[in-house]
């Protein structure tokens, strides 16, 4: 039993192709208006594209040019605060190469393909469908994911690639799905030597990557368990075995249940969404849904809970005993929870969450601002 939740519907058509945007318009008129050859310089086509389509100032990609490994969020936070690009520089340099970083997994392709382990990647997504596919899930364009598609899908013309991958928010899982079934653009298939995969990923890459590329795989067992469960619910039905939810009284299957340190006996859906909100509030107890005084155990909730979630949970749990014990010097990262006691000389706070590395000012809390004052960015603010 390896508590995946099954409760969703899996999508198996093709995705159709999303109403256009009046920036489609824009982009269709010039998508061939000093248009690179791809065949000479596929760099310059993305690079073109990229500006074509997205928002960022080029400021934004001359200096990720400079710094290929700085974050995209921390980069883009100074962008918006500073429009001089030498300053901008100047600050990035000024923290001695430790600004925040992607992180990077080397990994190549071929090894993200047969190391592929779908029992550990469900217990890092339990529902890969529902986030992968969620048409609100925020993306951000990367080079990565071009040149991935461009390797998946060699008979598709690299515009046609580029404008699905913005008309579908450069959400990749979706941009893949379109293009499973759209009508082929080119006559030739792409060469290799137009296909520049790089050797690392960063994480959230190299797993979207892995749903699209395993995708039927991860249906066909999600399918299958949520078969399996239902036979097994007909089975305990028909002798009599279903036991009935302590909270929403509804019968289901001893094995998809849980109990509180006393024994008090509950669904297993009921105990997730009683500790998802739980864990929304900032709390780190859960007691029991009847109020008998017991609460749920961390071997429990680890079964639950999707591993990133749990995670952080015992992050948090660890915090507030950091926080209780009181230590001297203490400080918190504004951006996250990370903790930890800096050196007293310096004004920067280094945060080290690997989901963050974010540099922020112990004075006002904001986004590290060398070299300018605290006063000075809050004038600008307000201005």
């Amino acid at each position: 039993n390896n508590n995946i939740n099954c409760n969703h519907t899996v999508t198996t058509g093709a995705l159709s192709s999303p109403n256009q945007s009046p920036t489609s318009t824009t982009f269709d008129q010039n998508i061939g208006q000093d248009r690179p050859n791809e065949s000479q310089n596929v760099s310059n086509v993305i690079d073109w594209a990229v500006a074509s389509i997205n928002e960022e100032p080029q400021m934004y990609y001359q200096l990720l040019d400079l710094f290929p490994e700085i974050d995209h969020k921390y980069l883009s936070d100074l962008c918006e605060t500073q429009d001089d690009i030498t300053v901008i520089t100047e600050t990035i340099l000024e923290t001695n190469n430790n600004y925040p970083k992607i992180i990077q997994q080397t990994t190549t392709h071929k090894d993200s393909t047969t190391a592929f382990n779908l029992i550990n990647f469900l217990k890092i997504y339990q529902d890969p469908f529902g986030h992968f596919l969620d048409e609100k899930r925020k993306c951000e364009f990367t080079k990565e994911a071009v040149e991935f598609m461009k390797k998946r899908y060699k008979y598709q013309a690299l515009k046609i690639i580029l404008k699905s991958y913005k008309d579908f928010g450069f959400n990749l899982a979706r941009t893949c799905e379109f293009l499973e079934s759209a009508k082929r653009s080119r006559s030739t298939k792409r060469a290799e030597a137009d296909i520049n995969m790089p050797e690392t990923f960063n994480l959230p890459f190299l797993q979207e990557m892995s749903f699209v590329e395993h995708r039927e795989e991860i249906k066909i067992y999600l399918d299958g368990v949520a078969e399996s469960k239902k036979l097994a619910y007909e089975q305990a039905e028909a002798r009599g075995e279903l036991v009935e939810c302590g909270c929403c009284y509804s019968s289901v299957i001893f094995e998809d249940c849980g109990t509180c340190n006393e024994g008090d006996l509950f669904c297993k859906s009921c105990i997730l969404k009683s500790t998802e909100v739980r864990i929304g509030d900032g709390h780190t107890t859960f007691p029991c849904l009847s109020d008998c005084g017991s609460h749920f155990s961390l071997n429990l909730l680890q079964n639950l809970l999707e591993a990133r979630a749990f995670s952080k949970l015992l992050q948090r749990i660890q915090l507030d005993e950091v926080k209780a014990a009181e230590i001297e010097g203490l400080e918190m990262c504004p951006f996250c929870e990370f903790a930890t006691v800096p050196p007293p000389e310096t004004n920067i706070f280094t945060c080290l969450n690997p989901e963050c590395l974010k540099e922020s000012c112990r004075k006002c809390h904001k986004v590290s601002h060398i070299p300018l004052r605290c006063e000075e960015v809050e004038n600008d603010d307000q201005a």
